[in-house]
């Protein structure tokens, strides 16, 4: 580019000397012509003798008024054409110089452009990949650097279980053997599996309150090793069989107020194992019968989802069953009577807005 850039300029340069030289010799061949011209006009007026009267009144024209013409000299015609053809010489040494220098041009620029072909078909694919091959390597360090940090912390949090895996605990003394009755845990267990017995529960064979845990195990299995839905199950048996002890002549105290919310959960899930799907359709209508038994034992408000509840047409003479739809001419719309979400959300204290339900 440089070398192009050189041999332009010394073009310019030539041309502009060359433009310089040639309205120099195009005003040299005006005043030759000019001269000439003059030289031609002393030749016709030497052919004719000098007026010597006025040509408009015919007097006599005095001799210091007649004008007389120094014809031009020759010598500074030549002169010009001497000029002229020295310029007409530096012209053609101008045009000699050029040609070498345009024709350089021509092959400098073919040069170029071959070059620029070979960065565009060669090169610039060749640095498109080292670019991605840069930044691939860029992402790479990063990772490695991302993965170094990640084991560090795998390493702390790794020794930090091992550390709490160490400590040593005592088992807690729940204290429930000194303040229960030693006849409780038989007549609640008894109750336990009489619930689980009326739900339909798979397989049952034993269904006992552990005095270690304080919880139900059921066909020797401890509740969290059931699945989801049977932890459900047992959990809403335990309740139940509360409920049946705080009734019983064993108690003191009864409540007669129990509120149990979705016993059923996890019995929405599909069961592809046909030996399952039999008890998954079953269980859900054994208990929400047994739920409308012993009515004289207390209240028991259930909130549920109809998904996990059977059909509510086996029960619906003997319970008081409300449906709430979130909309306010379906149904009931909450748990609070006659009361949306827009009335419980609370207002900035310098909003004086109040709910016409509040009032």
């Amino acid at each position: 580019m440089q070398e192009i850039s050189s041999v332009n300029a010394s073009l310019a340069e030539i041309q502009m000397l060359r433009s310089q030289y040639e309205d120099l010799g195009t005003s040299y061949r005006a005043k030759i012509e000019r001269l000439e011209f003059i030289e031609a006009g002393h030749e016709l007026t030497d052919r004719h003798p000098a007026p010597a009267n006025c040509p408009v009144c015919g007097q006599a024209v005095p001799e210091d008024a007649q004008e007389h013409f120094t014809p031009t000299t020759q010598a500074e015609k030549r002169v010009l054409v001497q000029r002229l053809a020295g310029l007409e010489d530096t012209l053609v040494g101008l045009a000699k110089e050029e040609q070498p220098l345009l024709a350089k041009r021509d092959t400098l620029r073919q040069e170029a452009t071959r070059v620029a072909v070979f960065i565009a078909k060669k090169l610039q694919p060749r640095f498109i990949e080292l670019k991605q091959q840069i930044a691939d390597y860029k992402a790479t360090i990063e990772l490695k650097t991302e993965r170094e940090q990640l084991l560090e912390r795998k390493k702390d949090i790794e020794d930090e279980i091992r550390q709490k895996e160490a400590i040593k605990f005592d088992k807690p003394d729940l204290g429930v053997e000194r303040i229960l009755p030693e006849e409780f845990w038989g007549i609640f267990s008894g109750y336990l599996l009489n619930t689980l017995g009326a739900f339909a529960y798979p397989d049952l064979k034993e269904a006992y309150l552990s005095k270690e845990t304080f919880d139900a195990v059921v066909n020797k299995k401890t509740k969290k090793d059931q699945g989801h839905g049977y932890r459900s199950l047992i959990n809403t048996g335990m309740l139940l069989s509360l409920r049946d002890f705080f009734a019983s002549i064993h108690s003191k105290h009864n409540p007669s107020l129990l509120v149990i919310d979705k016993p059923l959960v996890g019995f929405d899930d599909p069961q592809e194992n046909p030996d399952l799907k039999i008890y998954y359709d079953k269980i859900p209508e054994a208990v929400y019968e047994y739920f409308t038994l012993y009515p004289g034992k207390g209240q028991i408000i259930i909130v549920d989802n109809p998904k996990t509840m059977a059909d509510i047409s086996i029960i619906q003479d003997k319970a008081n069953i409300i449906r709430f739809t979130k909309k306010i001419n379906e149904g009931r719309y909450g748990f609070l009577v006659g009361l949306t979400d827009t009335d419980i959300i609370s207002t900035p204290a310098n909003e004086e807005t109040e709910s016409p339900h509040a009032k």
